[in-house]
């Protein structure tokens, strides 16, 4: 029951809940209090909205058997899980931010401000979305949102994480898709959970009853952390059109695109020997790009190989590709 949707609750259903062995630490007294502050409040003004959404990261293990944990370790890891939520809520939207900044629309919906607060051999932040613009309708406030979605699938890369060490393969293609930029804010938040020999739990309330959970034990962080580093490169061909401007010796031959952006692309001795009679030549190219995550820093950089040529007779519009830019 704590890894799957709840319908909402009611007070008396809660608090007979809590008797439930099954589950677990999931329902809290301060879940009892906002449920009945909710019920109130919708039977006083039925248009009052619920609650805001809220995403508590339980830390648990030897480290926080005293209700504490120091701060740069707690702050690694919630910095990991922010990061992660805004890089996997920029690719669901179809961004293809894996350098530089991301747009400022993307930041402000995954946000999340906190409120920490502990529980019994384990320390709890709980982490909350800004409360709604005034003027938002209420009913639109809590409806399926790039938090919720971005959210939904870190918990089930987690739960992937626990449940497929056998099967990689799963895994693997998950973090393909989240992109190598989020497979990064894994690893650093994997690392410091083993660092610190503390186990992670994720539970997600939506508003509007819905919830859902993960919990990650050390074996599969320490699973998830070998494969989020092998996906913090990503390699794949493109085709891109410009002019030839530069061949040189040092196989870092270059080519022009319409809008003057030059993209730099390495090329073998059997390869220069093809392009040199293409110089200031309109060309199409095939390339392999390679896109690599620093993980100590998240610096990103994208490198290119040539794959081959062809004469580009016709005009067409360039794809703009930046080479070599850090983020």
């Amino acid at each position: 029951m704590t890894t799957s949707e709840k319908k909402r609750m009611s007070v008396e259903d809660m608090l007979n809940a809590l008797e439930d062995p099954e589950l677990e630490s999931a329902l809290e007294g301060q879940d009892i209090t906002a449920e009945s502050f909710n019920a109130l409040g919708a039977a006083v003004d039925p248009m009052l909205s619920p609650a805001r959404k809220k995403l508590r990261a339980r830390f648990f293990g030897a480290a926080t058997d005293h209700h504490s944990m120091d701060v740069k370790p707690a702050a690694k890891a919630l910095i990991a899980i922010q990061d992660a939520l805004s890089t996997i809520g920029a690719t669901l939207s179809d961004h293809q931010g894996l350098v530089g900044q991301l747009p400022a629309h993307i930041i402000q919906s995954t946000r999340l401000t906190l409120s920490p607060a502990v529980a019994p051999g384990s320390v709890v932040f709980t982490l909350q979305s800004p409360p709604p613009s005034e003027g938002a309708f209420p009913e639109m406030a809590h409806e399926g949102s790039l938090l919720d979605s971005s959210v939904t699938r870190l918990i089930e890369i987690l739960n992937s994480a626990q449940s497929s060490e056998d099967d990689p393969e799963k895994l693997s293609e998950m973090l393909q898709q989240v992109g190598p930029r989020t497979a990064s804010h894994l690893f650093n938040l994997t690392e410091t959970l083993l660092s610190e020999g503390v186990g992670l739990g994720l539970e997600w309330l939506n508003g509007n009853g819905g919830q859902r959970s993960a919990q990650i034990s050390s074996s599969a962080a320490r699973f998830l952390r070998g494969l989020a580093k092998e996906s913090s490169v990503q390699i794949k061909d493109i085709t891109v059109s410009g002019t030839l401007s530069t061949v040189s010796q040092d196989h870092q031959q270059e080519l022009t695109q319409a809008d003057d952006t030059r993209l730099r692309f390495k090329a073998t001795d059997d390869q220069l020997r093809e392009l040199a009679p293409h110089t200031l030549s309109r060309v199409e190219l095939h390339l392999s790009e390679k896109t690599a995550v620093k993980l100590a820093t998240g610096k990103v950089t994208r490198t290119y190989t040539l794959i081959g040529l062809r004469e580009n007779d016709q005009d067409q519009s360039d794809e703009k590709i930046t080479a070599d830019t850090v983020g």
